[in-house]
């Protein structure tokens, strides 16, 4: 019954449709895929009620149907990518009906999916159970691709009629979720975006720009109407982000919506904390549409947003300058230094203020004791910092090497790093980076451990540029042991998995029933990132000692360590070079947006990865030399500068007459410095003995949610650290 009897407020049909209308949307997730679709074409037919009430409840309802669809389709890509049948393969074999979409809901279907993996219900049940999740997606997709011209007229036919800004801001949100379906479908209805969405910034604009509306409110009415025109704000950024990912060029070419999408950033990011407090909250969601902008750009397009950029970088003071970083790392990948150049004082001394107050609220108390030390969670530290941390590396990262580039080609010659100088404007601000990991790597927080390994390829990047700048980049100048001590130890530094790794070479494959064939191999030669770890740290050290700021004759058990790292390097030479390719090849692979969870290949956010993947292997020098020839370099210069040869190298180590002894000949030869078929010698690579053992608290590789097994953290302690010892006592 559509019929209003009630001239002065709704009828009771229409209170009941709105209830009915609100129900729908909150159990859509437990239903079967039949009814869901019934419920889907139910809550379609309820944008067209005469009641305005009950037309924004089914706005509100469809969008909690379609982020349920996308937040499933996402685990169910996961489910698909990570949980493969070589776990299931150790398990009996179960019924392949272990899941049907015609009796479970989205919600318990992947429940019981998860079931069927974690209770090894084998690779059938496995495999089926994931058929049967897809099938389940896949379905509900096409019934909204199937009615997205009609949402679309709805939801933009809508805003004709209302004018509170926290009911457009719904309507927006629905359309940015179906832009997140729709995929590169979204092309088929452009002309509808570029009809409907100016109309949504000009009623924005109006409402904000409406004459004495201050004056006419409340405070507190008026704090209601100005944060509802905040979620407008964001709500119309949000959609123009997912708009130009998925359409590309297409829509800055567009006369209709370039004109907002500048309007957009531009309020956004020229507006004054102290004139409008709630626009700084808007400032995130701004710098990501700036990203997506850069990355599908042309040149006009990015010299019309030229005068921003000092609005960008004054972000940077903000407390969270990560977004903004990320803007201006996008202008110097995209080759456009120059346009950073004359802000680079003020991105240092912002940065430098940034590191430098989150080392202090890091630093551990100096009468706390070595196990308080080590227990005590990090004060004060987020995911956030974690975030800000990185994107300053990565600023940093890209203004060293254009710096070192940009000199070298100024003195046109075959030159080495010693050559020079580090810019004084980065000096300061790589001397805050060494002091906060001076301060912070001992800690075992896992946000630390994230935090740190950014601050360990950056500063190692510096040493191998500007090695003569050792002594300055230290936390207290002049003192290299303490800048050197953190990155071998953190170069060293050993994962349960590199360690259990160690051991399977001695047990054999027999250990890849227990753990999966696949997690074996990555366990026996280690992890992609702490191979790249070692070898940052181990060239960027080589290249230190090279330009003889080191005085390691005062220092050789450090030395020594640093040789160490450097033969496990040289055995990782091969799995290394194959990190690289692996990175270029795996993004440019058709299944590489489905694996990293984005909608398509033309995503912006998945060109950002690869743009990153690509760069480290063909131009960042860091990982263009052999490391084997930089460790080799090193040895010699150290044999020449104590007038040494190998034979008193090795005494001083305590080496001769060992496995090392015939490492380091065979890498002054030239020759493999590791023997891959010796245990021995894989062995001897662990880098220093532990009188009392490794401590060593790890999440267990088998069991699983609801599986009874061996779920929780576990604390092992290894008596003798590998290589000291007989074989079989280590």
């Amino acid at each position: 019954n559509n019929n209003n009897n009630n001239n002065n407020g709704p009828s009771p049909m229409a209170i009941l449709r709105t209830r009915a209308t609100s129900l729908v949307g909150m159990i859509s997730d437990r239903l079967p895929s039949h009814e869901w679709t019934e419920a889907y074409a139910l809550l379609m037919r309820q944008l067209a009620d005469p009641d305005k009430v009950v037309r924004l409840t089914a706005i509100s309802s469809l969008g909690s149907m379609l982020s349920g669809v996308s937040m499933h389709r996402k685990r169910v890509e996961e489910f698909l990518e990570e949980r493969d049948e070589e776990r299931a393969q150790i398990a009996a074999e179960a019924a392949a009906s272990r899941v049907t979409e015609e009796e479970t809901g989205m919600q318990e279907a992947y429940q019981a999916a998860a079931r069927a993996l974690s209770e090894g219900s084998g690779a059938r049940g496995l495999t089926e159970a994931q058929k049967s999740l897809e099938r389940r997606v896949t379905r509900l997709i096409e019934v909204v691709n199937d009615s997205a011209e009609e949402m679309l007229s709805s939801c933009f036919g809508a805003l004709e009629s209302i004018s509170e800004p926290v009911s457009i801001a719904s309507v927006l949100t629905l359309v940015s979720l179906l832009i997140d379906i729709l995929g590169e479908k979204v092309r088929e209805h452009v002309g509808v975006f570029a009809a409907a969405v100016p109309r949504a910034w000009l009623a924005a604009r109006q409402r904000a720009e409406r004459p004495g509306q201050r004056q006419q409110q409340s405070d507190d009415d008026y704090m209601y109407a100005t944060i509802g025109l905040t979620r407008v704000y964001g709500t119309l950024t949000t959609l123009l982000t997912h708009l130009v990912a998925r359409l590309g060029s297409s829509a800055l070419a567009s006369e209709e919506l370039r004109p907002v999408l500048l309007q957009l950033l531009g309020h956004i990011l020229t507006a004054k904390r102290e004139e409008d407090e709630n626009m700084q909250y808007l400032k995130d969601e701004a710098f990501a549409l700036f990203e997506t902008v850069q990355l599908v750009s042309g040149p006009p397009v990015l010299e019309t947003l030229l005068p921003l950029l000092p609005h960008v970088v004054s972000s940077v003071d903000l407390d969270s300058p990560g977004p903004a970083l990320a803007v201006i790392d996008g202008f110097l990948a995209l080759g456009r230094t120059d346009l950073v150049a004359p802000h680079i004082p003020h991105l240092v001394t912002a940065m430098q203020s940034s590191l430098y107050e989150l080392r202090d609220r890091l630093v551990v108390p100096e009468d706390e004791t070595p196990e308080q030390k080590r227990d005590r969670p990090p004060r004060g530290l987020s995911e956030t910092n974690v975030k800000d941390v990185i994107g300053i590396c990565a600023v940093i990262d890209q203004l060293l090497v254009y710096h070192h580039r940009t000199k070298s080609n100024e003195m046109k010659g075959d030159i080495t790093g010693k050559s020079i100088e580090p810019p004084q404007e980065l000096t300061g601000l790589l001397h805050a980076m060494s002091q906060l990991l001076n301060a912070v790597y001992r800690m075992g927080n896992p946000l630390v451990k994230r935090l740190v390994g950014g601050l360990v390829e950056t500063l190692s990047r510096a040493l191998y540029l500007y090695p003569t700048a050792l002594n300055r980049l230290s936390p207290s100048q002049g003192r290299s042991g303490q800048l050197l001590t953190p990155l071998i130890n953190l170069g060293t530094k050993i994962g349960i998995e590199e360690m259990l790794g160690g051991l399977l070479g001695a047990f054999g494959p027999g250990l890849s029933v227990l753990f999966g064939p696949r997690h074996y191999q990555k366990m026996q030669g280690g992890t992609p990132d702490a191979r790249r770890r070692r070898h940052a740290v181990v060239l960027g050290i080589a290249s230190a000692v090279c330009g003889g700021k080191w005085d390691f004759g005062e220092e050789l058990p450090l030395l020594k360590r640093v040789f160490m790292l450097g033969f496990r390097v040289c055995q990782e030479k091969n799995e290394f070079t194959e990190d690289l390719k692996g990175d270029e090849a795996e993004a440019m692979s058709p299944e590489f947006p489905r694996r990293e969870g984005y909608g398509g290949p033309d995503d912006t956010r998945l060109r950002q990865i690869r743009r990153r993947k690509i760069a480290t292997t063909q131009h960042d020098p860091l990982f263009k030399e052999d490391a084997q020839d930089a460790l080799r370099r090193m040895a010699a210069y150290v044999l020449n500068k104590m007038s040494w040869t190998e034979e008193l190298l090795c005494d001083a180590f305590g080496w001769t007459g060992t496995v090392r002894a015939k490492m380091l000949s065979r890498l002054m030869k030239g020759e493999r410095v590791v023997d891959p078929s010796s245990l021995k010698e894989r062995m001897a690579l662990n880098p220093h003995p532990h009188p009392h053992g490794r401590r060593i608290s790890f999440h267990p590789f088998f069991g699983g949610v609801g599986s009874g097994g061996l779920g929780g953290t576990y604390e092992v302690r290894i008596p003798v650290s590998f290589g000291h010892g007989p074989p079989s006592e280590a």
